[in-house]
C-alpha cells in the first residue's frame, strides 16, 4: 500500500500512533508531509521519503522539474472549481504580516494543482491519511483531487469538548458512525426503560456543561487586541520583535503599509467597541457567537458559509419582526478576517445587536431562545443545556438532538419556525443519548490533558487505542478506483 502522510510531526504521540497502526504492516512507497525529517514515524516501508510542510504552505516546490510534471487541462479546471474558490481564501491564514495578492493566491493554488495531479496518479497512492481536516490550500487540494480520482482518504478529528477522537473520510459527512450509532442508541433505549449510562467521563463531561459556567475549551485569557491605546496594544509586541528580530521591526517601523494596516485594525477593534450594547436578556432573542478565524472549523468546515455575515444575513430574515439576533465577538480573535466593512454590514442588519465580547456566553445562551453558529462548540453546549440549535456548517454535532443543519433559506425558515413552536427540543434522555453514542463509538485522544478527573489511561495506552482505530479504519475502506 502506497501512502501519502500529512502532519504526523507535532505531539510525539502522533508519530508514536502511526508506528502502533502500522507495526505489523509492511508498505510500499510513503510520503510523509511534515516540518521537520527528524520526526517522520519509522514505518517498515519499501521507500519512506519527506516533504518540506513549510514549502508547500507557501507554495514552493523548490526541486521539481516542472518539465516533468503533468499540465492541468480544462476538465481538471473545471473539474476543481468548486475547490479552488476555498483554498484562495484559505492562504488567508498565511497573509500575515503582509497580504499575498490575488495573482500570489491563483499561482499558489495552480502549482498545487498541477504538482499533485501528477503525484497522486504517478505515485500510485491507495491512501491518503492526515493527522488533522485539510485547511492549509494544498492539502484541501489534495483531498479533492483524491475524492476525484477514487483514492481514499482518512483523517482525525479531535474533539477537544470530549477528550475525543474520530476518523473522518468525508468532512461534509463528518462522523456518519455517530449517526449511525445514535440511531441504534435511540432504538435500543426507546424498549426499556432502563436509566442511560455513560461511562465516568462522560458522566462527568456532561456535568461539566451543565455548570452554570464551565470554563471554555479554549483557555480564555486577556487578548491584547481587545486593548483601547494604540500604543498599549502594540507596545509590548514590538519589545517581544526588538529582542528576537531587531531587523524585521525597524523594517516594519519604517514601512508606511505596516502603519496604515496596523492603524485600521486599531480602527476596526475601535468599531466594535464603539457599537456594543449591554444585551437585554429579558428580550426575545437568538444567539449567534462568532467564531474565530482564520480556523479550519470556518474554512472549511462551515462550507458555503465560511463567510459568517452570509450565515447572520441569512438567519436575520427568517426572524419574525420583535426577535433580535445578538452576535458576540469572539474573545480570543485576532486582527485577521475582520474590518470595518464586516461589522457595518451586520449593524445594518436591524435586528442585530453587538453584545461586549467579555458578557458571558453561557449567560447569553440559557436565555436565548436558540444559539446559532457555522460549527461552533457553543451548539455543543448548548445542545447539552437543552438548548435547540441552528447549525451553518458541517461537524459531526449535526446528529445531534435539537440541532437544526441549514444549507438554504428553506431549511433556515424551517429551523426559525419548529424552534420558535417549541418543536424538538433537545431533553435530558436526547442529550444522554446522544453521548451515549458519542461514549460507545469513540476513542480517546492522547497527547492532550484530559478534561475529566476520571480519566485514567496512560497517553501510551491511548495511542495504542488510536493506532487501532486507524488500522480498523483502513480495513473497512474500499479498495482505490481504478
Amino acid at each position: 500500500m502506497n501512502i501519502l502522510f500529512k502532519s504526523f510531526d507535532g505531539d510525539p504521540t502522533e508519530r508514536a500512533l502511526l508506528e502502533a497502526a502500522f507495526r505489523n504492516t509492511r508498505l510500499g512507497n510513503c510520503i510523509s508531509i511534515a516540518n521537520d525529517p527528524s520526526v517522520l514515524p519509522k514505518l517498515t516501508a519499501q521507500e519512506h521519503r519527506w516533504m518540506s510542510a513549510g514549502n508547500l504552505r507557501c507554495g514552493h516546490y523548490p526541486d521539481v522539474d516542472w518539465s516533468t510534471i503533468l499540465p492541468i487541462d480544462e476538465p481538471l479546471l473545471e473539474a476543481m472549481r468548486h475547490c479552488e474558490a476555498q483554498c484562495l481564501r484559505m492562504l488567508e491564514r498565511y497573509a500575515f504580516p503582509q497580504d499575498i495578492p490575488f495573482e500570489e493566491r491563483k499561482r499558489q493554488y495552480l502549482r498545487h494543482l498541477q504538482y499533485w495531479n501528477h503525484v497522486l496518479g504517478t505515485e500510485k497512492i491507495d491512501l491518503v491519511l492526515m493527522n488533522h481536516v485539510p485547511h492549509q490550500c494544498y492539502d484541501y487540494v489534495i483531498y479533492h483531487l483524491s475524492k476525484m480520482k477514487g483514492i481514499p482518504v482518512l483523517y482525525i478529528d479531535r474533539m477537544l469538548t470530549t477528550d475525543s477522537v474520530f476518523m473522518v473520510s468525508d468532512w461534509e459527512e463528518s462522523s456518519p458512525e455517530i449517526r449511525d450509532h445514535y440511531r441504534e442508541v435511540r432504538e435500543r433505549y426507546t424498549q426499556t426503560a432502563e436509566p442511560i449510562t455513560l461511562s465516568e467521563n462522560y458522566e462527568y463531561l456532561y456535568s461539566y456543561y451543565l455548570q452554570k459556567r464551565p470554563t471554555p475549551w479554549y483557555k480564555p485569557g486577556k487578548n491584547p487586541d481587545s486593548r483601547r491605546g494604540f500604543i498599549s496594544k502594540w507596545y509590548g509586541r514590538a519589545a517581544k520583535l526588538l529582542f528576537r528580530d531587531p531587523a524585521k521591526l525597524f523594517t516594519a517601523l519604517l514601512s508606511p503599509e505596516t502603519w496604515r494596516r496596523k492603524l485600521a485594525e486599531h480602527r476596526t477593534f475601535q468599531f466594535y467597541e464603539r457599537h456594543v450594547q449591554t444585551p437585554d436578556l429579558s428580550a426575545r432573542y437568538f444567539y449567534f457567537p462568532l467564531q474565530y478565524q482564520p480556523e479550519a472549523s470556518t474554512n472549511p468546515v462551515a462550507g458555503a458559509f465560511t463567510d459568517q455575515e452570509l450565515s447572520i444575513q441569512l438567519l436575520a430574515s427568517c426572524l419574525p419582526s420583535g426577535i433580535r439576533l445578538y452576535v458576540k465577538e469572539h474573545p480570543r480573535q485576532g486582527e485577521r478576517c475582520r474590518s470595518e466593512d464586516f461589522y457595518r454590514s451586520l449593524l445594518e442588519i436591524p435586528s442585530v445587536t453587538f453584545v461586549p465580547k467579555g458578557f458571558d456566553t453561557y449567560e447569553l445562551m440559557d436565555k436565548a431562545i436558540a444559539v446559532a453558529s457555522g460549527v461552533g462548540t457553543a451548539l455543543f453546549e448548548g445542545m447539552i443545556r437543552h438548548k435547540p440549535g441552528i447549525m451553518f456548517g458541517h461537524y459531526f454535532y449535526q446528529y445531534a438532538p435539537g440541532i437544526h443543519t441549514v444549507h438554504s433559506v428553506e431549511d433556515c425558515r424551517r429551523a426559525v419556525d419548529s424552534i420558535l413552536r417549541g418543536e424538538g427540543l433537545p431533553t435530558e434522555w436526547d442529550v444522554r443519548m446522544f453521548l451515549k453514542a458519542m461514549d460507545e463509538c469513540s476513542t480517546p485522544s492522547a497527547g492532550l490533558p484530559a478534561l475529566s478527573p476520571h480519566e485514567k489511561r496512560s497517553d501510551a495506552e491511548k495511542v495504542e487505542l488510536m493506532g487501532a482505530m486507524v488500522a480498523r479504519s483502513i480495513l473497512t475502506l474500499p479498495a482505490r478506483k481504478q
